[in-house]
């Protein structure tokens, strides 16, 4: 899953120096723009990998770095330049959260697995060779369980995944900068370039 980021001139200021230049200026211009927002966004997700880690410390387990591979997909996210803007495509899932609400179905299993147990986060049911399924009969609610190692007749099993249909992430538009984050970062870019230009001429 992947998402695409475009940048256009937005301030009324801004696109009446832009309208002065023509050809190949204009292309450079919205490619630097598109420039500067993607390093804003590489920064944000930088930032967040460092601080979200709620799933992970609740269980007791070692973080994912799911954001940190989001940092990685922006710093190889190609752009893409033409005259009327620029854009860049990130190949990352989980970023489109930022915009709506996602919901997950399992796609080869009758059931998606979520980490109870700090010994199952970022770990796939697949890699235990132990586990069963186990249900609540209070609250009718499904798991995969392995046995106590202890091996006492009257333990409990030890819950790894609970064991679900499809799960709904709410929207979390934090995930990214904010569109006026968005929009200083390519005003930014913009003016960065022309007063370059205007240096070297």
């Amino acid at each position: 899953m992947s998402l695409s980021v475009s940048v256009q001139v937005r301030s009324p200021k801004l696109a009446l120096l832009v309208a002065q230049l023509s050809g190949e200026k204009k292309v450079e211009v919205n490619r630097a723009m598109a420039i500067s927002v993607r390093e804003l966004t590489r920064r944000h997700l930088t930032r967040l990998s460092g601080e979200r880690h709620a799933t992970a410390n609740k269980l007791g387990a070692s973080p994912s770095g799911h954001l940190g591979q989001a940092v990685r997909a922006v710093e190889g996210a190609e752009i893409t330049a033409q005259n009327d803007g620029a854009s860049f495509v990130i190949n990352h899932a989980g970023l489109g959260r930022a915009f709506h609400d996602v919901t997950i179905t399992p796609k080869n299993a009758k059931a998606l697995t979520i980490p109870v147990a700090a010994i199952a986060y970022n770990r796939r049911a697949g890699q235990f060779n132990n586990l069963f399924v186990w249900k609540n009969k209070t609250t009718g609610n499904a798991f995969l369980a392995m046995r106590d190692p202890s091996g006492a007749k009257d333990a409990k099993p030890l819950l790894v995944y609970l064991l679900v249909r499809s799960v709904t992430q709410k929207q979390d538009r934090s995930l990214l900068p904010s569109n006026d984050e968005w929009e200083s970062a390519a005003a930014r870019g913009a003016l960065d370039w022309i007063r370059m230009e205007t240096l070297s001429n």
